[in-house]
């Protein structure tokens, strides 16, 4: 049998080759869900949490955007589940409209907003782009998207910063720190 050090080492380089090849590759398989970082909804001072899987997600009813970005060249379907009513399912019941929301990405980018803002926005949190999953190399697996080419008063900075990609975990009520 082996040192415990070195197949501690080489299963950490598997895992490594691994997770490079999942960020390589264009579109998400099957396989690949299972690697896709979960949802994470936090609730005030952080004492309750919810973390949704892709699959969580897909089982929620769903919405689809067709609309250009700054971000991207044309316009393009999006669909999702509507970030308002995930946002009360988890909670609940209906977030009032000054609820304090934090979105937060995986490179760290956030921004503070709140429920009243998204719902006013048509937010869609999108998973899926063309119909395929979005892959974290394509600004998923979770993307706020907003109905930019139908309402064009959201095409404005203001808006496009809360356009989140790689979403990772939302925070509701509570003080808009940097966590």
């Amino acid at each position: 049998m082996a040192p415990f050090y070195l197949t501690s080492a080489h299963s950490r380089i598997s895992h490594a080759i691994a997770l490079c090849l999942l960020f390589l590759l264009p579109s998400t398989s099957t396989a690949q869900v299972a690697f896709l970082p979960k949802l994470k909804i936090v609730f005030e001072d952080e004492r309750a949490l919810v973390e949704l899987t892709p699959y969580d997600l897909d089982n929620l009813p769903q919405q689809s955007i067709e609309t250009h970005s700054p971000y991207y060249k044309g316009s393009i379907e999006f669909s999702g589940p509507v970030l308002a009513d995930l946002l009360n399912s988890v909670a609940g019941g209906d977030i009032e409209d000054n609820t304090k929301v934090s979105l937060y990405a995986l490179n760290n980018y956030f921004v503070h907003t709140t429920m009243g803002e998204l719902k006013e926005a048509d937010a869609l949190l999108a998973t899926r782009k063309e119909g395929d999953r979005l892959s974290i190399r394509e600004r998923g697996p979770y993307w706020v998207i907003l109905p930019l080419s139908e309402r064009e008063e959201l095409d404005s900075e203001h808006y496009h910063k809360l356009m989140v990609w790689q979403l990772n975990k939302i925070k509701l009520g509570g003080q808009h720190a940097r966590d």
